[in-house]
Parts: C-alpha cells; sequence; structure tokens
C-alpha cells in the first residue's frame, strides 16, 4: 500500500508540473518499473519545489505521513530492498521439478544468497543436441549464467563467427553458442538467434537478469512480480510450489478466456502474474528491483517493408527455397 501511495504522490506532483509547463524531474516509467520505497521517496523530497498551490497542498497532506512511516523503522527491508528473500533452494528445486514432464533426463540448479536478495536458477532438461554432460544447465560462462529452453536452429552458424574472435567451446549444445554470444554481443544477440527459445541469463557483474522469448512465442514463458517476489517459468505450476506466491483470479482475463477460448498475452488467469510477450525481453536489477520490457521485433516491421518487384515464377521459386532453408534448420535435431 505504501508503494502505491508513493507512487500516486508523485504522479500527482509530475501532474502539476505539467500544468505548470514545467519538465517534469522524474520520468514516470521510472516510477512503474521501481518496486524500491527508498528511492521512491528520495524522489519525492528531492522534486524542486515550485510556488503553486495544489504543490503545497499535496506535499503538505502527503510527506509527514510518508515520513511517520519512515522515521518508524528507517531501517525497514520495504525500504531498503526490493526483495524479500523468503524463498530458498528446496523451493527452487520443487518449481524446478514439477516439470519433470518437459525435462525428464537431468536437473539442475544454482542458488546464490546475496545481501539483498536471493537467486535461483532452475532447469529440465530434455537431451537433444548434446547429449553428454556438457549441456548440463544451468551453464557458467565467466560472469554469466543461463537457463534456457528451446532450440537455435542456426548455432552453428553463430558458432563458427564466435570462433573467429577467439571463443572456444567445450560441447555441442546451442546452450553454450547463446551464453557466449551473449557475452559478445550483449542483448543484440538475439537478432542473431533463428529458433524458439526462452532464455534467462544471469550477469552477476552487472546484477541483473535477462528473461527473452521469441519472436513468435513458440515458447511459454511466465513471470510473477509482488511483495518482493519475482518468478519465471515454463509453466504456472511452477510458481505453486512456492508458498508466497499469491492466487487471484483475474476477472478480466477470465472474461477473456470465457468470450475468446484463451488469454491475450501479457495477461494471464492470475492477478500479478504474465506472459512474457512475444518478441520481447525483460531486464530486472538485482541491487534496486527497477524492470523493463523492451521490445526488440515485431512482424509488423515485415509487413510494412517495400513489397519485392519480382514475378509470379520468381515468387514460387523464393518461397521454394524459404520452405526448404526452414525444414532443413528443423532438421538439426
Amino acid at each position: 500500500y505504501l508503494e502505491l501511495f508513493l507512487k500516486g504522490t508523485l504522479l500527482s506532483l509530475m501532474r502539476i508540473y505539467q500544468l505548470q509547463g514545467l519538465e517534469s524531474p522524474v520520468a514516470e516509467d521510472k516510477i512503474f518499473s521501481n518496486h524500491n520505497l527508498q528511492p521512491l521517496w528520495n524522489s519525492i523530497i528531492e522534486m524542486p519545489i515550485i510556488d503553486d498551490k495544489e504543490y503545497r497542498k499535496t506535499i503538505k497532506i502527503c510527506t509527514p505521513l510518508i515520513r511517520d512511516f519512515y522515521e518508524q523503522d528507517p531501517n525497514s527491508e520495504a525500504f531498503r530492498y526490493p526483495f524479500n528473500k523468503k524463498s530458498d533452494k528446496k523451493t527452487l528445486e520443487n518449481m524446478t521439478d514439477v516439470l519433470y514432464h518437459r525435462g525428464p533426463d537431468d536437473s539442475g540448479y544454482s542458488f546464490y544468497s546475496l545481501n539483498n536478495c536471493n537467486i535461483g536458477l532452475g532447469h529440465r532438461r530434455l537431451s537433444i543436441l548434446d547429449l553428454s554432460p556438457h549441456g548440463h544447465q544451468p551453464m557458467k560462462f565467466d560472469n554469466l549464467e543461463i537457463v534456457y529452453n528451446g532450440e537455435v536452429y542456426n548455432f552453428k552458424e553463430i558458432r563458427n563467427e564466435l570462433e573467429k574472435y577467439g571463443y572456444s567451446f567445450v560441447s555441442n549444445s546451442d546452450t553454450e553458442v547463446i551464453l557466449k554470444a551473449y557475452r559478445k554481443w550483449g542483448i543484440k544477440a538475439v537478432d542473431k538467434f533463428n529458433g524458439m527459445f526462452a532464455i534467462v541469463i544471469y550477469d552477476k557483474k552487472e546484477e541483473k537478469l535477462i528473461l527473452i522469448r521469441d519472436r513468435a512465442g513458440i515458447k511459454p514463458f511466465y513471470y510473477y512480480f509482488k511483495d518482493g517476489l519475482f518468478m519465471f517459468a515454463s509453466e504456472l505450476k511452477s510458481f505453486h510450489q512456492n508458498s508466497s506466491f499469491y492466487k487471484e483470479i483475474d476477472r478480466d482475463a477470465l472474461a477473456q478466456f470465457l468470450m475468446y477460448g484463451y488469454i491475450l498475452e501479457p495477461y494471464t488467469i492470475f492477478k500479478h502474474t504474465h506472459k512474457l510477450k512475444a518478441g520481447y525481453y525483460l531486464e530486472l536489477k538485482m541491487e534496486n528491483g527497477e524492470w523493463k520490457i523492451e521490445k526488440y521485433w515485431d512482424v509488423a516491421d515485415y509487413y510494412k517493408k517495400p513489397k519485392l518487384d519480382i514475378s509470379d515464377d520468381e515468387a514460387i521459386k523464393e518461397t521454394d527455397k524459404l520452405l526448404k532453408s526452414a525444414f532443413e534448420y528443423r532438421m538439426v535435431s
């Protein structure tokens, strides 16, 4: 409730700035992406004072209430950290193993207890490209760690390109290629991936998580963020293994299901739980809980391109070529 109150206060002050023809010192997207109370509180008390009746009224009403709460417990974790640190490794294992049917060949878990949060990465493996233990996940390289579901069809071409930059490989898996491609190109690496994938990369140096979903949304990808708990999984049933998961039906989503027979992305049947949209990635910072969702691909951009000036015969040949290429890529596994 205090988070909502802080954000409401900031938004009210921003509107007053706008009505005065002034540029707001706080970006609106920063307000909604921040779940840490301390930066929100700092933004209020650090806003430049303006000579406006509504501004003075808002500050007079809101600031004492927030300050009283803060002064009662200045070391409250609500102000210090955006994450509740209530999950443990056993919870991670339960959340992972409930998806045994998705990956019966192997399992892996990484759990880190940091000052401001606990981080867990779990994976159930269905061995396809590399049947050896070298394809085990979570997979680590330098400051990066990955869990990944799917297949990048053109991983051999990307691997060859990375080898020219001096990268070496110990496995025949596309997982290692994805990990080292991210190490080389960052989030721009996703532009090179031709496939279906749900990827999570933990960057220990930058202290952030990157979640990436394929362009067409073939691979499922869910995430949940409420009361300092952030979770992700391929199926909603994983979240039920965490006792802090707040299961509240989203009536608007239910109405969508009754109307269409399915729920539109990014919504799910539960509140505070979403599907990561196809062609998007989510970045979450461990230090302050700030997060953003960005689009990296949109089919509409291709529809808007100029039409090819070719004959019907040429179009048939080009379509045949593209289809054969698509089939060959999918025959790799």
